[in-house]
């Protein structure tokens, strides 16, 4: 209550000094720079709080508007076109963390932002990655041109950070490449979402709707051999990719569809369900379910299990309801653990956590 009180107060004095050129809270002269400077030992400011659901309902978000998503325990803003976590950030400091207790310690990227969101080693010993970039023909950029706004950004370096290829992948809309994985051929399996349609390197891919679960077979030059998006009318994202045994495909993360686009024939279980899709070799689904309850759940990450089957990891906010049913929530969001056999039939689940928030 103490930490609402003060932000509704900190929030009433700007409107109140909306003309002014400075406030300081706590200190005696504040910085010219800052139309707000508050100094607390104490206490800290908080942001609206609101599920995803809540966040998608708001009518004509301005740009640089923030907001704590429950539903991710992450801050985000609105960029004017599409949401962004804030704690996007750590990916990166996860790997600067890397190069910097390695022989590999690199700046890569153009005038705007990049970040990283998979890293991985190679089987020549060097890495790729994937993740977004906003620049154009810029900086480590140069020569390589933007599709629009945010492109899906993947980088191949040798083992000394020396860039071999690097690609941008996207349309007029925001792309994202979230997951990649090195295939049996020496190329790469890259996952991500999509909100452009039949332009850039997307031409000729038509879009389900707002977000679509995007999926690209790039060669080991990073050369496009077949991709797919995949989703309905909301937004559906792809968080984890494996290459299996037989030679295809699993894709996992979250869906906000229901019985749409390539989602038709399957009933979504509530306001975002966790998204199983098994792919052949050629990118074709073969099968894909949606598990979760009467609240959001998504998958972060899976691996194929010595049976052929899968485990599953991510979080989940519903509690005996859909696919969950005979599961108790243990608090507001849990650590979704769920194994399923080769066709992708749920053999057991676990909620595990507390009161407050937990995901993998």
């Amino acid at each position: 209550m103490k930490k609402l009180t003060c932000f509704l107060i900190i929030y009433a004095m700007l409107i109140a000094v909306g003309n002014a050129q400075n406030v300081g809270i706590g200190v005696p002269v504040p910085a010219a720079s800052a139309k707000l400077d508050v100094t607390s030992t104490n206490s800290g400011l908080l942001p609206p709080r609101m599920s995803a659901t809540q966040r998608d309902d708001i009518p004509s978000p301005a740009a640089g508007l923030i907001i704590y998503n429950t539903t991710s325990n992450a801050i985000e803003f609105f960029n004017g076109t599409a949401w962004y976590s804030i704690s996007n950030a750590l990916s990166n400091e996860i790997t600067n963390a890397i190069f910097a207790n390695s022989t590999l310690n690199k700046l890569i990227g153009g005038y705007a932002t990049e970040k990283i969101n998979s890293f991985k080693k190679t089987s020549d010993g060097g890495y790729v990655w994937a993740g977004q970039s906003n620049s154009s023909n810029t900086g480590a950029l140069s020569g390589i041109t933007s599709n629009g706004g945010f492109d899906g950004w993947i980088v191949k370096v040798d083992g000394g950070g020396n860039i071999k290829w690097q690609k941008l992948f996207g349309g007029s809309g925001v792309e994202e490449a979230t997951a990649i994985q090195q295939t049996g051929d020496g190329g790469f399996i890259v996952v991500g979402h999509s909100a452009s349609s039949n332009t850039g390197t997307l031409t000729g891919v038509i879009s389900n709707g707002s977000y679509d679960c995007w999926i690209m077979k790039l060669d080991g030059n990073g050369n496009i051999q077949w991709q797919r998006l995949l989703g309905g009318g909301p937004n559906d994202y792809a968080s984890a990719v494996l290459q299996t045994t037989d030679g295809g495909y699993v894709v996992a993360g979250n869906a906000t569809s229901s019985n749409t686009g390539t989602l038709t024939g399957i009933v979504a279980n509530g306001g975002g369900d966790g998204w199983l899709i098994k792919l052949d070799a050629n990118g074709n689904t073969q099968w894909q379910k949606l598990l979760g309850g009467s609240g959001y759940e998504t998958i972060k990450s899976i691996q194929q299990t010595a049976d052929a089957g899968y485990i599953l990891a991510g979080m989940s906010q519903s509690s005996n309801t859909g696919t969950l049913a005979g599961v108790i929530t243990n608090g507001g969001s849990d650590l979704w653990i769920v194994k399923t056999d080769g066709a992708g039939t749920l053999q057991w689940q676990k909620l595990l956590g507390g009161a407050g928030y937990e995901l993998a």
